[in-house]
């Protein structure tokens, strides 16, 4: 299998604050494909959208990540912190989809994904995840097509920062020496009380 990667633009360095929502313009995305014609990607204006990227899908793939569009997000999003990945889509060929935030590299294990097959309408798709602290450019989106021949759009593609996950917050602080020893010393070490009644 012989990979290509075309970058359509250059990315953005600039840091991405929490709760900013990051929208991935078309000229950042990196196309992956086998053979150039197996995946083409051009901008147009469709449904009242700023941009949409069409995603046309000459034929099947396998596996069906070989044809692909890829986005790298230079900053750390360290561990703990919670993603939002927001898009819409839609396929008048009826088209499914793989939309995933992974780690940036072998195992690419995901953070977050979602494989809907896509309807002719526009439909929104919001997922969320907790990153495990990959590094810098450790962390990339990817909307993976290549399971069948057609078109696929593309908009408003965004991706924001949370913030830490409280829940794994009070987990961490549960776990945490000081208050382990304080549990041990309320339930183990307290006063104990006997009675002695007669009957």
């Amino acid at each position: 299998m012989r990979s290509v990667s075309v970058l359509l633009g250059v990315l953005l360095l600039t840091a991405t604050p929490i709760g900013a929502q990051r929208r991935i313009a078309p000229a950042e995305w990196t196309i992956i494909r086998s053979a150039e014609q197996d995946l083409n990607v051009g901008v147009v204006r469709a449904g009242g959208q700023r941009e949409a990227l069409r995603l046309t899908v000459s034929r099947p793939v396998q596996p069906f990540y070989q044809s692909a569009i890829s986005y790298t997000l230079p900053e750390d999003v360290s561990e703990g912190m919670r993603v939002r990945l927001r898009f819409r889509a839609r396929s008048a060929t009826r088209n499914p989809l793989r939309a995933v935030v992974e780690k940036n590299g072998p195992p690419f294990t995901a953070v977050v994904e979602a494989s809907p097959v896509l309807e002719p309408v526009w439909k929104e798709f919001v997922l969320t995840g907790t990153s495990p602290g990959y590094g810098a450019g450790g962390l990339a989106v990817r909307f993976q097509v290549g399971h069948q021949a057609g078109i696929i759009e593309l908009a408003e593609v965004t991706l924001q920062v949370l913030g830490r996950d409280p829940e794994l917050e009070a987990a961490r602080a549960a776990v945490a020496p000081e208050a382990v020893q304080e549990r041990i010393a309320r339930h183990r070490k307290g006063r104990l009380l006997i009675r002695v009644l007669d009957a």
